[in-house]
């Protein structure tokens, strides 16, 4: 088989389980080395192995992939915490945003050079069978974000509880209709209730400074 050709990317964040995160593996945009991955001809298994700096001796979980939006991106599961010291290690560094960069390891099928008069320069892969995905230190794709990480579990009961007072606070407000409160300023304070419901504050201060107010008005 060939050696496997490696492109680094990078990933961001959002909420998932306390083991996994998701990545965009890939992207069709120039690379630093000059090379370019079309997405559309990536083929890849329903998981692939998750490893660090593509060695295969240090698996620290499995891989979804799939396309999205014209890219290639994937769910990661780490391995179940105790199992591996490394994949306790990798998981801890990566959720921490330490390490936030991945790279996939891929066997070319087809590809042309980018560059007509340099056959064997840069590379654009026309296909290719993907055979890995590795957490790495230094991507070589600028595009690539991390995409989704967990919540932490105190921010996650937070914002539970948050819900929670929501509602018992607008069901006290059904019953205001009754009370000596002008109709404007009642349908004013529960139309705040809502837009809050739709859409929670952006930061755990700006929850805590909401409650103590709706706490005020009722």
């Amino acid at each position: 088989m060939p050696t496997p050709v490696l492109k680094a990317q990078k990933f961001t964040s959002e909420a998932l389980g306390p083991r996994s995160v998701r990545v965009q593996c890939s992207s069709a945009t120039l690379d630093r080395t000059g090379e370019i991955v079309v997405q559309s001809g990536i083929k890849f298994a329903a998981t692939v192995p998750v490893l660090f700096g593509h060695d295969t001796q240090l698996p620290v979980g499995r891989a979804t992939p799939r396309l999205a939006g014209g890219n290639l991106v994937a769910d990661v599961e780490f391995a179940p915490e105790g199992v591996s010291v490394r994949a306790d290690e990798i998981c801890g560094l990566v959720k921490a945003g330490i390490i936030d960069t991945v790279s996939i390891g891929f066997d070319p099928i087809q590809a042309e050079p980018m560059d007509p008069a340099r056959p064997r320069g840069p590379q654009r892969y026309l296909s290719c069978e993907l055979l890995e995905l590795s957490f790495v230190t230094v991507p070589a794709n600028r595009d690539a974000v991390v995409v989704a990480r967990a919540l932490d579990r105190d921010d996650a009961r937070e914002r539970r509880d948050t819900r929670e007072l929501i509602e018992r606070t607008e069901h006290r407000a059904r019953k205001l209709d009754g009370l000596a409160m002008d109709r404007e300023t009642f349908l004013r304070r529960l139309e705040a209730i809502h837009l809050e419901q739709r859409g929670m504050a952006e930061t755990s201060g700006g929850r805590r400074r909401l409650i103590g107010t709706m706490e005020h008005w009722f």
